[in-house]
C-alpha cells in the first residue's frame, strides 16, 4: 500500500483521475490530500457546524469518486468539479431540512439563504460564463488555479504535471482563449461591418497590442457606438480579473468569503509528504446515511485505511476543527488567534517570442520582433533584459516599444551581432507586456537564426530560436546566346555573369530535352550520365562562356535546363530546343 501511495504522489491530477477511474485507491487518496483543505475551507463558509463540514466534505468526495468510477466526472479540473459538487451537497441539505422543519429549529441555518445560487443564476446567463464553459477543461483548470485562487505557476505545476514555465504559457493561452470566445459571441450578435471589424480587434486593444492609428480608429468608433463601448468596458474588466466572474459559477454565494480566505492563507504543500496528514477517522451520520452506495463504501476504504499505516501518524487534530485562518463570517467566542498575512510571493517572470520566424527584406524598412512577458508572481519584477544574437547584417532600427501600462519603455543598444534591450521599469504583479524590437537587414545581410536570452536579475532563461529570412535578388545572370539547329543536331552557347562582390566557386549542370543527348568540349566540364557538369569560378562582373552540343534522333522538340549553383544561391533557366 505504501509503495503504491508513494508512486502516486508525483503524478498530476489528470493522471491520478485516470488511475482512480481504473480502480486505484491510492490515486484518489492523493487527490484527497491535495484538495481536501480547499473543500473544508469552502464548507466552513457555508455552515458553522463542524459536523456539517465533515458531512459536506465526505459526501462531496464520495459523489466525485462515484462519478469517476462510472466514467464520468472531471478529467483534469478536479478542484472546480469538487467545489461545485460540495456546493450542491450543501444546497440539497438545506433545502431538505427546511422542508422537514416544523418550527424554528433551523433558525441556526437561516443564513443558508445566501447560498441559493442567485449569483450563479445571473452569471450563467452572461456571455462571460458561457465563454468560460466552452473552454477546454485544461484551460478551465489553469485559469481556476492561477487567476481565481491566485496560485503561482510553481504551485500549480505538480497538479497539471507541467513545469512552472509551461504552466505560465498555458495560463496565457487560456486567458487569450477566453477573450476570443467572449468576443466571438459578440461578433455573432451583429451584422454591421464596422462593429464586427472593431470587435475583432478589441482583445488586442485591451492588451495595448495594436498601433496608435488602429487605437484611434477603434476609439472613434467607441465614441459613437454605445453597444461596442459597453463590450469594450466588459473585455477590459475581463482582462483585469476573472475572480468575480467565474468563482460564483463554482462556489455560489460563498465565493467572496472563500476567495478572501484563500488569499489570506499561506500556500499549503499538496504532495510533499503524507506524514501528519489529517484524514477522516470516522464518517458522520449524515454521510453514512448514503453508505448503501458503492462510492461511499469505497471512500471508507480509500480514506479510512490510512489510519495505522506504518509511517503515517494518527491524526491528533480534531476533525471538526475549523481552518486556522478566520473565515469571512465571524465565529462565536472564543475568537481564533489572528494569523499574520503571508508575504507576497516573489515576482515570477516568463518571456517568449511572439513568432518563430521573421522576414527582413534588405533596405525595405524595419519589422518588429515581439516578445510577450508575464509576471505571475505577487510582487513587482526587476527590469527585464532581452539579449539577442542576430545574423550578419541584421541591425537594430528605430526605438523599441513596450505595449502595456505596467512598464515605462525600453532602451536598446547593439554591439556587433548582439542587441541588448532593457525595460525602464519592472513588470507589475500579475501583469503582462508586449516588448517590440525593430530590426532591419542591410544590403548583404544573411539569413540565419536569432537566439535570445531573457533575465530579470534573479534568473536567466533561454528562449525559443527565431528564424530570420533575408530575401535578396539573384546575383546570377544566365544568357543563352544565339544558336543554330540543323535537323537532329544543335549547338547551345551560354554566357554566365555574377554580380557578387567577390569571386564565387560555382557548378553548371546542363540537362538536354527528354530523349536527347548532350556533350561538351569545354575542359572544365564532364559528362555525368545524360547531362554535362562543369566546375568553374565566377569573377565579379565578368562573363563566363561555354557551350554544349545537343543531339536528338529522331528529331523531337523539347526543353533543355541550365542550373548554376553558388554558395549563395541556385538559379535555373529553361531553353526551348526546336529540333526538326
Amino acid at each position: 500500500m505504501t509503495t503504491e501511495l508513494s508512486a502516486a504522489l508525483d503524478r498530476s491530477d489528470g493522471e491520478l483521475i485516470k488511475e482512480a477511474r481504473e480502480g486505484s485507491d491510492a490515486a484518489y487518496r492523493v487527490l484527497y490530500e491535495r484538495h481536501s483543505t480547499a473543500a473544508r475551507n469552502l464548507a466552513w463558509h457555508i455552515t458553522k457546524s463542524a459536523a456539517d463540514v465533515d458531512d459536506f466534505v465526505a459526501e462531496a468526495f464520495a459523489r466525485v469518486l462515484d462519478a469517476i468510477r462510472r466514467d464520468g466526472g472531471p478529467t483534469l479540473a478536479f478542484r472546480t468539479y469538487l467545489l461545485s459538487t460540495l456546493r450542491n451537497v450543501a444546497n440539497e441539505y438545506y433545502r431538505r431540512n427546511r422542508k422537514l422543519s416544523l418550527g424554528g429549529t433551523m433558525t441556526e441555518h437561516d443564513v443558508g439563504e445566501i447560498h441559493a445560487d442567485t449569483v450563479l443564476a445571473a452569471e450563467e446567463s452572461s456571455i462571460v460564463s458561457r465563454a468560460f464553459s466552452r473552454l477546454p477543461e485544461r484551460w478551465q483548470a489553469v485559469l481556476w488555479h492561477t487567476e481565481i485562487e491566485g496560485q503561482t505557476p510553481t504551485e500549480v505545476a505538480p497538479l497539471l504535471g507541467m513545469t512552472p514555465n509551461a504552466v505560465a504559457v498555458l495560463a496565457y493561452r487560456a486567458r487569450e482563449g477566453l477573450r476570443q470566445a467572449y468576443l466571438q459571441a459578440h461578433l455573432a450578435s451583429t451584422d454591421v461591418a464596422s462593429c464586427q471589424a472593431v470587435r475583432e480587434r478589441l482583445g488586442a486593444w485591451a492588451r495595448g497590442a495594436i498601433r496608435k492609428r488602429e487605437v484611434m480608429q477603434i476609439e472613434v468608433h467607441l465614441d459613437k457606438c454605445e453597444r461596442c463601448r459597453l463590450i469594450a468596458q466588459e473585455i477590459t474588466d475581463l482582462n483585469g480579473s476573472l475572480r468575480a466572474v467565474v468563482a460564483p459559477l463554482v462556489l455560489g454565494g460563498a465565493a467572496a468569503a472563500y476567495l478572501a480566505q484563500t488569499k489570506a492563507q499561506a500556500a499549503v504543500s499538496s504532495v510533499a509528504s503524507t506524514a501528519g496528514t489529517v484524514f477522516p477517522a470516522k464518517f458522520s451520520s449524515h454521510w453514512l446515511s448514503v453508505a448503501g452506495s458503492g462510492a461511499a463504501l469505497t471512500m471508507a476504504v480509500v480514506l479510512g485505511v490510512l489510519v495505522g499505516v506504518p509511517g503515517i501518524d494518527t491524526p491528533k487534530q480534531a476533525i471538526g476543527a475549523p481552518p486556522v485562518v478566520p473565515s469571512a463570517t465571524p465565529a462565536p467566542p472564543p475568537q481564533p488567534e489572528p494569523v499574520a498575512q503571508p508575504a507576497p510571493t516573489p515576482a515570477e517572470v516568463t518571456v517568449r517570442p511572439n513568432t518563430d520566424a521573421i522576414t527582413l527584406p534588405p533596405d525595405r524598412g524595419p519589422a518588429d520582433l515581439s516578445f510577450v512577458a508575464r509576471n505571475s508572481g505577487q510582487s513587482v519584477s526587476g527590469s527585464i533584459t532581452i539579449t539577442m544574437t542576430v545574423p550578419s547584417g541584421v541591425q537594430l532600427s528605430g526605438t523599441a516599444a513596450v505595449r502595456a501600462a505596467a512598464t515605462k519603455g525600453m532602451k536598446c543598444t547593439q554591439s556587433g551581432s548582439v542587441i541588448t534591450c532593457t525595460t525602464v521599469a519592472g513588470l507589475a504583479a500579475a501583469a503582462e507586456a508586449e516588448l517590440s524590437v525593430p530590426l532591419q537587414a542591410i544590403t548583404g545581410a544573411l539569413s540565419g537564426t536569432l537566439t535570445t536570452k531573457a533575465s530579470t536579475g534573479r534568473a536567466t532563461m533561454t528562449l525559443s530560436p527565431v528564424r530570420v529570412d533575408v530575401p535578396r535578388p539573384s546575383q546570377l545572370l544566365i544568357e543563352p546566346k544565339p544558336f543554330f539547329i540543323m535537323g537532329w543536331w544543335a549547338k547551345l552557347p551560354l554566357d554566365i555573369t555574377s554580380s557578387a562582390e567577390i569571386p564565387l566557386d560555382a557548378t553548371i549542370d546542363i540537362v538536354p530535352p527528354e530523349g536527347s543527348a548532350v556533350q561538351s568540349f569545354d575542359v572544365r566540364c564532364d559528362p555525368t550520365g545524360n547531362r554535362v557538369h562543369c566546375n568553374v569560378q565566377l569573377k565579379p562582373g565578368e562573363k563566363l562562356h561555354t557551350w554544349v552540343v545537343l543531339e536528338s534522333m529522331p528529331p523531337k522538340p523539347g526543353n533543355a535546363t541550365v542550373t548554376v549553383t553558388t554558395p549563395r544561391e541556385t538559379r535555373t533557366i529553361t531553353v526551348p530546343i526546336d529540333f526538326h
